[in-house]
């Protein structure tokens, strides 16, 4: 149905478990996208990405979880589209080059976005405790996000890929204005 409207599908296959889960290394393996299923699935579904489970973890504050590449490459080359990785925000940044160097074409980071909202808005709320404009004090967790965009976006060999590459924004400045 989707397709008939012109719309792209992903699809998810396996579970990416969350660190509230309790997890050991076993559940994780237990957790993976099976390769014989990921091939049937698309068989039947067509689905234009697909996210599989590869040994990320939703929810993960610390970049440490390495990537089974060895089931990403065989499931890349059962289904031969893009895939996705959910729980980036967990995975060692080696392991997230390697994995777009294999078929990864999309990245799921939101939980380091998080922190670093979460962690500029602290910032900016214990540097004025007194502050009564709120968005003066989100103007700090945009900025680390922004911040850490910009990282993700090295790391994932995506700089000055854009639709319009080779120019300046205009904006210098965030169109959220305040007064002084």
């Amino acid at each position: 149905m989707s397709h008939a409207c012109g719309l792209p599908v992903e699809a998810e296959l396996g579970k990416v478990p969350g660190t509230e889960n309790k997890l050991t290394p076993e559940h994780v393996e237990a957790l993976k996208t099976n390769v014989d299923e990921a091939k049937k699935f698309y068989e039947l579904t067509k689905c234009d990405s697909l996210a599989i489970s590869i040994g990320s973890v939703h929810r993960m504050k610390t970049s440490e979880a390495k990537l089974d590449i060895k089931r990403l490459k065989e499931i890349k080359s059962a289904v031969n589209i893009p895939l996705v990785l959910h729980g980036g925000s967990g995975v060692a940044f080696d392991s997230i080059k390697e994995a777009i160097e294999n078929g990864v074409c999309k990245v799921n980071v939101a939980t380091q976005l998080s922190l670093a909202f979460i962690e500029g808005c602290a910032e900016a709320l214990k540097a004025k405790p007194d502050e009564s404009d709120m968005r003066k004090i989100l103007m700090k967790g945009k900025e680390n996000i922004k911040t850490v965009v910009r990282e993700y976006v090295r790391l994932f060999g995506s700089s000055g890929k854009g639709i319009i590459t080779g120019t300046q924004s205009k904006l210098e400045k965030s169109e959220i204005k305040h007064a002084e």
